[in-house]
């Protein structure tokens, strides 16, 4: 670990890297800390060619990048706990032992990170597990489908729009606002 001061590391930030050293103890960590105390902290995590970027805000957790993005951009994922941003980065770099890519949350990586077993997750819709394995592994789905799976686990489906000159939320119809559209 780089520490370019002899100022203690945050306290998020410090069980972050001693939970990493833990689970993997071949991935290096470099902390860059910022000018103001309450900045953004960088963290480059390297093993055996793969290489993620962490960066942690005091008010915001740590954001992690899976996707080749600008030196300006904001990260793909923030985990509010370092015991769960841990565990993702365990599932990139286990993605990235497969396909050497940074790969983005896929449903199971999700519910695996919320620690949601199939079988409990079938129970809560109401079908069997393997219609949620089959749904975990589909390429086309309703949004509706997508948000009776997030509720389920505690979580709401947001929608976002990428273009080149802006991003946006994208307003969506829930599943509750269809249903009472569908009774008016």
């Amino acid at each position: 670990m780089h520490n370019r001061s002899a100022v203690a590391f945050p306290e998020p930030i410090a069980e972050f890297t001693k939970s990493l050293r833990a689970a993997m103890p071949e991935v290096s960590v470099e902390v860059d800390r910022p000018a103001d105390p309450k900045g953004e902290w960088w963290l480059d995590l390297v093993s055996n060619g793969f290489e993620s970027s962490v960066a942690w805000r005091p008010d915001h957790g740590f954001g992690v990048f899976t996707s080749e993005r600008g030196y300006t951009d904001q990260p793909d994922e923030v985990y509010r706990q370092p015991e769960l941003a841990t565990k993702r980065i365990r599932q990139l770099l286990g993605h990235w032992k497969e396909s050497s890519k940074l790969q983005p949350l896929s449903l199971a990586d999700i519910r695996q990170l919320r620690e949601t077993r199939q079988t409990a997750l079938a129970a809560a819709l109401e079908v069997n597990q393997g219609a949620v394995s089959r749904f975990e592994n589909r390429e086309d789905m309703k949004l509706s489908s997508l948000h009776s799976y997030f509720r389920a686990m505690g979580g709401r489906l947001e929608l976002r729009v990428h273009f080149d000159s802006f991003d946006a939320a994208v307003s969506v119809p829930s599943e509750e606002k269809d249903t009472d559209e569908e009774s008016a």
